[in-house]
């Protein structure tokens, strides 16, 4: 019987604290191949025992627990981009450790070094329990998969995803692809993507139930969204991902505000009637304010005639 897999990306958040030598930092050499830092980072991972958890258990955050409970809800095999172990299921039993595709403002020292694409490809080679995305496409051609992952850990996989999309029977309606941005995407696989920023904060279907959407989990929550249009109709692939690139488009449109030109007098006019109303208003603030409605100006421009409105009172 064929299956849906949810894939996701790993999360920093774990229920244990990871070994000094499950820190990808301390397998790092300067001047070292991918493939020497992959074989030592494998060493570091065997050189200490931890308390071994399945993939599902380990992980915590608002991200994984909305994939986590999405996979269960919809009845879908849940899967894990990682940047420690590769593409492994998320039955998979770990020890804690911390390794990323990402670029933090702190902890360099456990981002995979660049370039990414190459560190996915050894990892793949070296360690056992995990596919690479052309293994699991061949293994499972008739099978569905909605991926969602950030900009970074997108890069890491786009390459593997792209030689993968042709053992699928029927890509169109067997793959989606949410991501944070398309900036680096390649021809071949932007038609099964989602691009997902912050406006989808905006779409109502995605922040339904109560739910609070912030930057980190937008691609995570459109996914779901996905998954439970998929999981509760039937709805083709092709279908969903018109419907949510089609409303994503409209919010893009939606804050695309177009603003007028006005000339000195209206602005200075604007400016009195600001300060009339209170004599306190600062310029940044005045010039927020002239923006919000409607109006276009140079913050230079601005500036000038605001100082001449105030000298002149």
């Amino acid at each position: 019987m064929n299956k849906t897999h949810f894939i996701t990306t790993c999360s920093a958040l774990k229920k244990t604290k990871a070994s000094p030598f499950h820190q990808l930092g301390t397998a790092l050499v300067d001047g070292s191949s991918t493939k020497e830092l992959v074989s030592l980072w494998k060493d570091n991972i065997s050189r200490a025992s931890s308390p071994m958890l399945e993939a599902k258990d380990l992980y915590r955050g608002v991200a994984w627990k909305m994939a986590l409970d999405a996979s269960i809800s919809c009845n879908m095999n849940l899967m894990v981009i990682s940047a420690g172990f590769g593409l492994i299921d998320s039955s998979i039993a770990l020890p804690s450790y911390d390794a990323t595709f990402a670029r933090p403002s702190g902890n360099k020292g456990n981002s995979i070094p660049a370039p990414l694409n190459e560190w996915w490809d050894e990892i793949h080679k070296q360690f056992e329990n995990n596919d690479s995305f052309k293994e699991l496409f061949s293994k499972y051609r008739h099978d569905k998969f909605i991926i969602c992952c950030g900009n970074d850990y997108f890069k890491a996989i786009k390459k593997d995803l792209t030689q993968a999309v042709s053992f699928l029977s029927n890509p169109p309606e067997q793959l989606v692809i949410v991501t944070s941005s398309l900036a680096d995407c390649d021809d071949l696989l932007r038609p099964f993507c989602i691009e997902s920023n912050s406006s989808v904060k905006h779409l109502a279907e995605i922040a339904a139930d109560g739910k609070k959407i912030t930057d980190r989990t937008t691609t995570v929550a459109v996914a779901t969204y996905f998954a439970s249009l998929y999981s509760q109709n039937n709805v083709p692939f092709s279908k969903i991902r018109k419907e949510i690139n089609d409303k994503i488009d409209s919010i893009k449109v939606q804050k695309q505000v177009k603003r007028t030109s006005r000339d000195d007098d209206y602005i200075v006019k604007y400016i009195q009637n600001a300060l009339i109303t209170d004599g306190k208003l600062s310029k940044a603030k005045t010039f927020k304010q002239y923006h919000s409605d409607g109006n276009a100006c140079l913050d230079t421009r601005f500036a000038k005639l605001y100082k001449q409105v105030i000298e002149s009172r």
